[in-house]
């Protein structure tokens, strides 16, 4: 159980990665969707106290976080702060809104883009030009798609359609993080789609526009923001770096796993995305400034209009779900509506939410996993979420969703298929997370759709006319996206950071893994061979193979079962170590390719040894048969750790 509650953390953050707040707050919007949204409650200085002071020490106690600390902000200024539990277990340190920093993780990519923007203000970067037109020589992005170029706008909303190689985003050790300009220029992420195409969660397409900053500032990007956003806004806490170095200077907390053991270091490249420290009373300014029109106690960080880019739709697969701002997630589709961001890494969740309608706004943070006493069930309602989701209820309440209902009378088939999400890998192992992001959708006789799925918070979807859907117990949306008359991708209200592309019969992971457990059951069906021989001699009717030939075959047999056991206790043993898998992830170590490329070698040797088992009437009939049998299952198994990048090639 605390394995499993340990790596949910790591799934949530590559998975979903950062905006699922909205399908906690959907639980409570749509309970029934004909009536309005009550009043919100009047947000005074009094009022945020008591929120916090009443709710959060319950929450924390609720959910078993080690601490966690919120800022509210109203009508321009900060309206409460306060922490909660402690920034270090062992040393009983208590946290503080002012001076205990906690890592941003992703809530980073919206200081980078104000970076951005304040370079569009002052005419130096076209948001649908070029990306290439401010990048140096060797830092060129791929002409993939012809007359479709990357520009500013599809790198600060995710939709350049670049794909999400985690195993570049990482280091061994500090010392061997590349720079920025080295992790762009060496991280060539394949574009898989063409720009504007699919929404697909992006931290090279936010570290590519951080690298734009740096290239046209003609500093490096961590002095550019320094002296440009957080000087500005007197955030005297905050700046891009990495935690270790953060520690050596500020009261930096210490995060944890759900069993309490504190979290084991990842090296994260590509700054821009992620790599920044804050305090609450820090983001208390930022939100304030955002709020703002971009200014605050006179300084202005940017212009009215890209304030307003920020905190207004910018792209999205459908309308009526949940999109994208400039370097912002829409939390809530309103009215009114709420705009933000959150953060995942191990052991840290954060989440900023501003609604500009009503001027105010919340940021949390939490330094540690939910624990095994947590009553949650589910990882969207973790003690982060648990927070937002309350002071939007209280203080921003949305108004209801469309109303749905059953319609035998409409054929929904059109609908059915298998969808895979859209933010994955072309070219590394994590392509694996197909296999745990991915929905199966199919019609029912009584005008109701099914959406199966880890993402899917109910299994019955009620038509809302035109391709949309409302789940039937009201926590979710779902959008069905059209491109020439037919069906290509699903977007879910939950989550606005990626799409479900539709794929074939071939591709569904399903299908991959069912054929994956079958082919390794065959594989072991090897042990057979010298279960039989030991019975055999124990009977006294020992007998050796008939020549040199079967026994080598049945070896390399042997070998191809042998590789297929060993990437499973490999990826078991990850699945069960998240300190493990972390680091995996993040640096793709290239010894994981070698149970799938030994056992490549020897499926295509045994194919060989099959034909031959045939030709010189090796076994009996039934032992050639199984022989085969066992060859073709080789084969499968190689077939599908080559699908997902599991196997070393010389091409690359």
């Amino acid at each position: 159980m605390v394995a499993l509650r340990r790596h949910r953390s790591m799934v949530i953050s590559l998975a979903t990665a950062l905006a699922l707040l909205v399908a906690v707050l959907g639980s409570s919007l749509v309970a029934d969707a004909q009536e309005p949204a009550p009043p919100a409650v009047e947000l005074t200085p009094q009022a945020a106290q008591d929120f916090l002071d009443e709710r959060l020490p319950a929450l924390l106690d609720e959910h078993g976080a080690p601490g966690l600390v919120a800022a509210i902000v109203s009508g321009g200024e900060q309206a409460a702060a306060a922490g909660y539990g402690f920034a270090n277990v062992e040393q009983q340190r208590r946290i503080s809104p002012s001076t205990t920093v906690f890592e941003t993780a992703s809530i980073a990519k919206s200081f980078t883009t104000m970076a951005v923007l304040q370079l569009v203000d002052r005419g130096l970067i076209d948001l649908r030009a070029d990306i290439n037109t401010y990048l140096g020589q060797g830092l060129e992005v791929a002409d993939t798609f012809p007359g479709q170029p990357v520009t500013m706008h599809h790198l600060l909303t995710h939709t350049a359609g670049f794909e999400d190689a985690l195993g570049a985003d990482g280091a061994p050790s500090a010392e061997e993080v590349p720079s920025l300009e080295e992790y762009v220029a060496g991280t060539p992420m394949k574009r898989v789609q063409p720009p504007g195409r699919f929404v697909a969660y992006s931290n090279y397409g936010m570290s590519l526009a951080g690298l734009v900053v740096q290239e046209l500032a003609g500093t490096s990007f961590e002095d550019y923001t320094a002296e440009n956003v957080f000087g500005p806004l007197a955030m005297a806490s905050t700046e891009f770096l990495p935690v270790s170095e953060a520690r050596a200077k500020q009261d930096v907390a210490t995060t944890y796993y759900a069993d309490g053991s504190p979290t084991e270091a990842i090296h994260l490249a590509g700054t821009p995305a992620g790599t920044a420290v804050t305090t609450a009373d820090d983001m208390s300014r930022f939100m304030r400034a955002l709020l703002g029109g971009g200014e605050l106690d006179g300084q202005r960080v940017l212009s009215p209009r890209s304030a307003q880019q920020m905190l207004t739709r910018q792209a999205g697969m459908d309308p009526r779900v949940a999109g994208a701002g400039y370097g912002t997630w829409q939390f809530q589709l309103g009215p009114p509506p709420g705009f933000g961001h959150g953060g995942d890494l191990p052991g840290i969740h954060t989440q900023y939410v501003v609604v500009p309608e009503l001027d105010r706004g919340i940021f949390v943070a939490v330094n540690g996993d939910d624990s095994d006493k947590s009553m949650a069930v589910n990882p969207l309602e973790d003690l982060r979420f648990s927070v937002v989701k309350e002071f939007l209820e209280a203080f921003a309440p949305e108004s209801a969703w469309p109303g749905a209902a059953p319609d035998p009378s409409v054929d929904l088939s059109r609908y059915e298929g298998a969808f895979v999400t859209t933010r994955n890998s072309a070219t590394d192992f994590t392509k694996l997370r197909a296999l745990l992001d991915n929905l199966s959708v199919s019609a029912n006789d009584d005008g109701t759709l099914s959406i199966k799925g880890p993402s899917a918070l109910d299994e019955t979807w009620l038509p809302a006319g035109d391709g949309l859907f409302v789940a039937e117990n009201g926590e979710d949306m779902a959008a069905f996206v059209e491109e020439d008359g037919r069906v290509i991708a699903l977007a879910l209200n939950i989550n606005p950071t990626q799409a479900y592309e539709k794929v074939a019969w071939y591709e569904q992971p399903r299908l991959h893994l069912l054929s994956w457990a079958a082919a390794a059951l065959v594989l072991l069906s090897v042990l057979a061979w010298p279960v039989a021989a030991a019975i055999r001699r124990v009977r006294g009717r020992a007998r050796r193979d008939s020549t040199r030939g079967a026994f080598l075959a049945r070896l390399i047999a042997a070998v191809a079962a042998t590789s297929s056991v060993a990437l499973i206790v490999l990826l078991a043993y990850g699945l069960a170590n998240s300190s493990v898998l972390e680091q995996w992830l993040f640096t793709s170590p290239g010894w994981l390719l070698v149970p799938v490329t030994v056992g490549a070698l020897a499926a295509a040797a045994s194919a060989v040894a099959a034909v031959l088992a045939w030709k010189h009437g090796w076994w009996s009939t039934l032992g050639r048969a199984h022989y085969s049998l066992v060859a073709l299952a080789a084969i499968v198994f190689v077939s599908l750790g080559w699908t997902y990048n599991l196997m070393w090639t010389p091409f690359g």
